[in-house]
């Protein structure tokens, strides 16, 4: 069992014997098997569940902790630690399958986590049963040879510690040092493989000092001003109460990661002063002093320091609560101070007890960099209903870790990491972060004698510059134009059995090299086109439906050109979708890696950042109309055949939605997903742009009978009658922006002016600003009076509807009502987007007519200007990628386009080959196949 290091001079000497002896026997290999490790666990679990009285006990003597405090905040969350470690650990020692580039191939790769060695932990005294055995679960858990040295500050839990240990753990594997300052130095002399501190900002660079002479790893745990910002229009009473239970709830304000002190504005501090006094009375009675909840402090010279800061003369008058301090007890009473000054010397330094200033601000975004002019936290807090002032603090705020809406339970989620950043630390652990923190990932690459390739080694040539310049590169088509100048074809043998040959699409085998093979187009193919179903009213989306994987499963998913990311219902399991499980997207070892360079298309924040190269690829969509789509990035093979007779499967990228919200009284929409169009890089066309397929234009052509039609490339469309429009710049966020436009009612300028308008057709409407809609509201009003229409304000289909003297069955009934608007675009001579009655009115269930321009401020959409679909239908849209331009045409929406005409609704047998880029096991993006 564990020895216990107990010696009137523990000096360098015996230190460095101790060292030696523990190296032996992790050089011998016993704290490597998994055996061993989860039976170290299970021993500490054992020593915890039937000790748990003692260790109460010993915390109450060095700190006054209530049973409660001892169990909740210590013994509980130990016990968990390694529940988890114990369920996890046979995943956490797999080697990690990582994938190989092409220039490696044929390979495999993986990386191994292997222990690091014999590691030393200085722990704490605040929580000095959970920080002194947290981290060697982690150490153990990863293999490793342990020395724990418990804090002398808190004796009796140290003397404790060194007593369990020693009964319960393997004594040639794990060593208890107890002792002070003397100790400490004698084991900082030592080569250690990670040293793991625990404690304040001094003693870190100590112990950093100390590491650097052997260049040994350091985790810093350690601490820093930790802020709350407080919102107002919240649910003060629940702050409140989560502010109480982070701060004096947590060792009465002894936790690196309570609250330190509190920003918010002027006008609210008075309220928050006021319902702190309330909810502290609750909590602790009306002498805090006598409360069994509340810890002491923890010795006399941190009961001096901490009423050195209350005497302080810049702050001694600004106590709004408490301040009551009994010093043969240790004790000191919650106490609040309003308005302290920045320059004082409790803002100057950690608190790390019961006293909790408040600083003011005008305004609440001040706050951001009052937190940002000091040290780094390990901590910061922010009590808020405000969205944009969350994602602001969430950029804005740099610190170990955040919690909007809470205090320091961020500590209890194993899945997240724990640690600081700057001054407050280094490096993090808790789950498997601290089998991560105590392992080495060390990578290996395995090859066969198989697949030497001569491009590698002298003498070099031009042609094998080529290729090797592709191959560093990584791309696929650029490999195959390299082989293609130097050979003109190639065999590539992919599946088994199966040879194929590298010719450019429709090229005879026997044909002669181009004279310029640049010049030589080797797209696969043209265009795609598909088939739309669904209306404006009352299904409220137009959809396509999309073969996704192989065997291929088809999904109807809702076009929008408003957004760029394809997404499907994720069986994962989904929260919020629509869809019953079994005709859900199920991801099968397919997940984007956080690095792939689509990964960074798809996050909000511009600060994308891996913590992981392995870590998958999250994405989250949000839109106009607040609602949005959270999930991960997925990789897998979407069929399409092209006009030209092709059929490929090509691997692309899109979202396996997990959460999805919707906004507004109506029902979410029933379909699988969203196929996004916009111009983002993660755009389905863009990707196949990239591929070489297609040119990155799209089209739709929305009936108002219903159905439609959907293309991808340039092959349909019309040569003559378009208008063409150039695309602002504002475009590159991702959807269609045009203008400035100018609006017309019935032929005649209005006052609505400059609009610039988003192109949606994920919205079944369109919406103005206020200013434009309303201006709207006004020439239709005005222009009705006089006419058989009446306001129909009992029909909840839209805003604004109009009945006549029976129902109306289609807008031909009702159109001659109604004047025509339309959109002409200032920077281009005669350019106008025609907007006929029915391109901005329907017909509901109820037989009224309805305006079908909304109000864009009252839904969220500010300033923006939408063309939804009422607008775009019987219109042939065009939106070319490539040369920045969005044109249009009136068109017969109900009939395919080239295809019924030109080849009589069958598409002709594909090519025979094209590329011959097969299979999942050639270093290919995509996959031609005979269409059989």
């Amino acid at each position: 069992m564990a020895s216990t290091i107990k010696s009137k001079v523990f000096d360098s000497e015996e230190a460095s014997a101790m060292v030696k002896e523990l190296r032996v026997t992790f050089d011998c290999g016993k704290t490597r098997g998994y055996e061993w490790r989860t039976s170290q666990l299970k021993a500490l679990i054992k020593l915890t569940e039937e000790h748990e009285k003692e260790i109460v006990q010993a915390l109450h003597s060095d700190l006054a902790k209530s049973e409660t405090e001892a169990f909740v905040q210590e013994i509980a969350m130990l016990k968990n630690s390694c529940k988890v470690a114990l369920k996890e650990l046979k995943h956490w020692m797999t080697p990690e399958k990582t994938k190989t580039s092409i220039a490696t191939f044929p390979s495999s790769a993986e990386i191994v986590s292997e222990p690091l060695g014999v590691v030393l932990v200085i722990s704490a005294w605040n929580y000095p049963f959970l920080l002194s055995l947290d981290p060697v679960i982690g150490a153990i858990a990863a293999g490793n040879a342990v020395v724990l040295k418990p804090s002398e500050i808190s004796p009796a839990t140290s003397s404790l510690l060194a007593k369990l240990l020693g009964d319960y753990m393997d004594n040639s594997c794990i060593r208890v040092v107890e002792g002070a300052v003397d100790e400490t130095s004698a084991l900082l002399q030592q080569k250690w493989d990670k040293i793991f501190y625990t404690g304040n900002g001094r003693v870190g660079r100590i112990v950093m000092a100390a590491a650097a002479k052997h260049l040994t790893p350091v985790v810093l745990e350690l601490g820093g001003k930790c802020p709350v910002v407080v919102d107002a229009n919240i649910n003060l009473k629940v702050a409140t109460r989560r502010i109480i239970a982070g701060k004096w709830g947590c060792n009465n304000g002894q936790a690196c990661i309570s609250p330190d002190y509190i920003i918010t504005t002027k006008d609210y501090a008075p309220k928050l002063v006021d319902a702190l006094k309330t909810e502290l009375e609750k909590f602790y009675g009306k002498n805090p002093l006598e409360s069994e909840d509340l810890s002491r402090i923890v010795n006399s010279n941190h009961f001096a320091r901490l009423t050195k800061l209350l005497d302080d003369d810049k702050v001694s008058g600004k106590i709004v609560y408490g301040g009551e301090k009994d010093e043969s007890k240790l004790r000191i009473s919650p106490t609040v101070l309003l308005d302290v000054p920045r320059d004082s010397l409790i803002m100057s330094e950690e608190i790390f007890g019961p006293l909790l200033p408040i600083l003011t601000v005008d305004k609440l975004e001040e706050s951001f960099d009052v937190i940002n002019s000091g040290s780094k936290p390990l901590a910061a807090y922010i009590f808020t209903a405000n969205k944009k002032l969350k994602e602001q603090f969430v950029t804005t705020v740099s610190a170990g870790g955040l919690v909007v809406n809470d205090t320091t339970l961020h500590l209890a989620v194993h899945t997240l990491p724990f640690g600081g950043v700057g001054e407050s630390g280094v490096g993090a652990y808790h789950g498997k972060f601290s089998f991560d923190a105590f392992s080495h990932k060390k990578a290996v690459l395995y090859r066969s004698f198989i697949g030497d390739a001569p491009v590698r080694y002298p003498p070099y040539t031009n042609t094998k510059l080529r290729l090797l310049k592709a191959l560093i590169g990584g791309g696929i088509l650029g490999i195959i134009r390299a082989l293609f100048d130097a050979l003109w074809f190639c065999p590539i043998r992919c599946h088994a059995n199966t040879d194929i040959t590298c010719v450019a699409a429709n090229q005879p085998r026997n044909a002669k090299k181009p004279t310029n093979p640049s010049s030589h187009d080797h797209r696969l193919s043209s265009s795609a086109v598909f088939k739309v179903q669904g209306n404006v009213y009352p299904l409220g989306h137009y959809t396509v439906s999309l073969n996704i994987g192989y065997p291929p499963k088809l999904y109807d998913l809702d076009i929008d050109s408003g957004s760029d990311l394809t997404w499907v219902q994720c069986d994962a399991p989904c929260k919020g979708c629509t869809k019953p499980r079994d005709q859900l997207y199920k991801p099968n070892h397919n997940l984007v890696q956080c690095v792939d360079q689509l990964c960074s298309e798809v996050h909000l924040s511009t600060d994308h950042h891996c913590a992981s190269p392995d870590d998958q690829c999250d994405y989250e969509v949000e839109y106009a109309d607040h609602g949005s789509s959270l999930g991960v990035l997925v990789r897998d093979y979407i069929p399409l055949q092209f006009s030209n007779g092709s059929v490929v499967r090509p691997r692309i990228a899109f979202g396996c939605g997990y959460d999805q919200k919707y906004s507004g009284p109506t029902f979410p929409p029933s379909t699988a997903g969203v196929l996004g169009l916009g111009n983002g890089r993660a755009s389905i066309l863009s990707q196949l742009r990239s591929l070489g397929l297609i040119r990155n234009v799209v089209g739709h052509c929305l009936s108002a009978r219903g159905g439609g039609f959907l293309f991808f490339g340039d092959d349909f469309i019309p040569s003559s009658g378009i208008v063409w429009t150039s695309m602002l710049p504002s475009s590159s966020e991702k959807h269609y922006s045009l203008g400035p436009a100018e609006l017309f009612f019935n032929g005649m300028a209005t006052t609505v002016k400059g609009l610039e308008l988003i192109f949606d057709s994920g919205s079944s409407y369109t919406y103005f600003n206020s200013q434009a809609y309303q201006a709207v509201v006004d020439l239709v009003t005005n222009d009705l009076k006089g006419k058989q229409l009446k306001r129909a304000t009992e029909d909840p289909s839209l805003p604004i509807c109009w009945k006549g003297s029976k129902s109306f069955n289609s807008l031909s009934d009702v159109k001659k009502y109604f004047k025509p608007l339309a959109l002409s675009f200032t920077k281009s001579k005669n350019l106008q987007m025609h907007l006929p009655p029915e391109a901005y009115l329907i017909i509901t269930s109820h037989g009224n007519v309805c305006l079908g321009i909304l109000d864009g401020t009252e839904v969220g959409l500010e300033n923006l200007n939408i063309i939804g679909d009422i607008s775009l239908q019987d219109k042939m849209v065009i939106y070319d990628n490539e040369k920045r331009q969005i044109g249009w045409v009136s068109s017969n929406c109900d009939r395919l386009p080239n295809v019924d005409r030109d080849f009589e609704g069958n598409l002709p047998h594909p090519y025979a080959a094209n590329l011959g880029i097969f299979g999942d096991s050639c270093p290919a993006s995509y996959e031609v196949t005979d269409g059989q």
